[in-house]
């Protein structure tokens, strides 16, 4: 399922000077230029299948995968952001599939898994500190930050969501798990969800 959405976003078009060198007055002019988002959902399923019989030894749907994609135009001299601009959608559902049917062999062997996360901040000094920790992979440093930060604002979304990455990347999936959770509760944002999911679906089963 592919759903786009056009906007508008504001960038400077051109600068005049009157009179500078006497006290004059710069005048910054502005325009709308046009921006595309577009949000995947991709939905797989497996089987394994013995060629002799027909039986079926092993079936997989996992939970559907998400995927956004966006344009930003310069906010200087930008102009318009077309949908060419956009990762082609054949490598992103190519991506996701193959995610999907490592997740499906890691039924059967051991396979490892890698997850991107992106974390972005919220206007808390303490969930920025988290972020640049993360960066840095100073994980214990970036949980105990985004945690100030959530005790200052409960609903600091992306602290929790922060949090939750923090702990997964250290192992503790059933603290993450409840970060995720928080982060779900309050913001309808997919990849906390599909963050949630996965702990919650393979957190148990990992092997560090």
């Amino acid at each position: 399922k592919v759903e786009k959405h056009r906007g508008r976003q504001r960038t400077i078009s051109g600068v005049a000077l009157s009179g500078w060198n006497h006290g004059g007055y710069g005048d910054i002019r502005t325009t709308e230029v046009e921006t595309v988002l577009r949000n995947m959902t991709v939905q797989t399923s497996f089987k394994l299948v013995d060629a002799g019989n027909g039986k079926v030894w092993e079936f997989f749907s996992p939970r559907t995968y998400h995927a956004t994609d966006k344009t930003e135009a310069s906010p200087i001299f930008g102009s318009s952001r077309t949908e060419a601009e956009l990762t082609p959608q054949d490598l992103i559902i190519g991506a996701l599939v193959e995610r999907g049917a490592r997740e499906f062999v890691s039924m059967l062997m051991p396979c490892r898994i890698d997850v991107e996360a992106e974390v972005e901040s919220s206007g808390n000094p303490n969930c920025i500190s988290g972020v640049r920790n993360l960066r840095a992979e100073n994980f214990e440093v970036a949980l105990s930050a985004f945690q100030t930060a959530i005790a200052e604002n409960p609903g600091d979304h992306q602290a929790a969501f922060g949090a939750g990455v923090a702990c997964e990347a250290m192992g503790n999936f059933d603290q993450a798990l409840r970060y995720y959770k928080q982060a779900c509760g309050g913001a309808n944002d997919p990849h906390y969800f599909d963050a949630r999911d996965r702990v919650k679906t393979f957190g148990h089963r990992v092997r560090r």
